[in-house]
C-alpha cells in the first residue's frame, strides 16, 4: 500500500483559533514522523506571480546567447549559467556529462554589517534590462517566500513543543535565493 502524502491547510495556522492551531500542530508532526514531508496548501502565493515569472522568464532565456552572456555568473552566483555550466550528477558523486539547462538565479538581500560575509551572500541580484518585467516579479516572489518561511518555521517550532520564534528569531540574514531553469 503506497503511503499518503499529508496535505496541511496552512490558513488554519495563520487564521485559526488557538485549539485549531494546536491541532494543525500535531497534524504536522505525525505527518512529519510519518511521511518525512507533507504539502502545503493555503499558502497565500498566488499562482499568477508564479506564472508571471515563468513568463519573463521565457522571455530572457529565448533571447540571444550573446545578449544572455552579459548575466553571466559563476556556479553558486546571481545572474544566468548557460548551458553545460553545471554537471548535477557531480552531487551524487556520478561523473556525469555538464547539464544541458540554463539557469536564472536571485537570492535574498538582507545583508550583515560585514563586508566579507555580505562578498560571498549578498552579492548583488543580476536583473536583465531585456526583460524588465522579471525583477519585480522575482522580488514579489522572494518577498512572500519570506513571509511563508517564518509562518512554517513557526508552526514547525509549535510542532515540536518549542516556542514559536525558536527558530525564525534566527532567520533575520536569510541566504537562500531561487533558480529558474530552462
Amino acid at each position: 500500500m503506497a503511503a499518503v502524502i499529508p496535505t496541511i491547510d496552512l490558513r488554519i495556522w495563520t487564521e485559526g483559533d488557538a485549539m485549531r492551531r494546536a491541532v494543525l500542530a500535531r497534524t504536522v508532526d505525525q505527518a512529519l514522523q510519518s511521511a518525512g514531508f507533507l504539502l502545503v496548501t493555503g499558502h497565500g502565493v498566488d499562482p499568477a506571480l508564479r506564472a508571471g515569472i515563468r513568463s519573463a522568464a521565457r522571455e530572457f532565456f529565448l533571447l540571444p546567447a550573446g545578449v544572455k552572456q552579459r548575466y553571466a555568473a559563476k556556479v553558486g552566483g546571481r545572474g544566468w549559467l548557460g548551458p553545460g555550466a553545471e554537471a548535477n550528477g557531480y552531487a551524487e558523486g556520478t561523473e556525469t556529462p555538464p547539464d544541458l539547462k540554463e539557469s536564472l538565479t536571485f537570492a535574498t538581500a538582507e545583508p550583515f554589517e560585514d563586508p566579507r560575509v555580505n562578498a560571498e551572500w549578498y552579492a548583488p541580484n543580476v536583473w536583465p534590462a531585456e526583460v524588465p518585467a522579471l525583477r519585480g516579479l522575482c522580488e514579489e516572489y522572494l518577498g512572500r517566500m519570506v513571509a511563508l518561511e517564518k509562518e512554517l518555521l513557526a508552526l514547525l517550532a509549535c510542532a515540536l513543543g518549542l516556542g514559536a520564534d525558536f527558530f525564525t528569531r534566527h532567520m533575520d540574514h536569510p541566504t537562500y535565493g531561487f533558480n529558474i531553469n530552462w
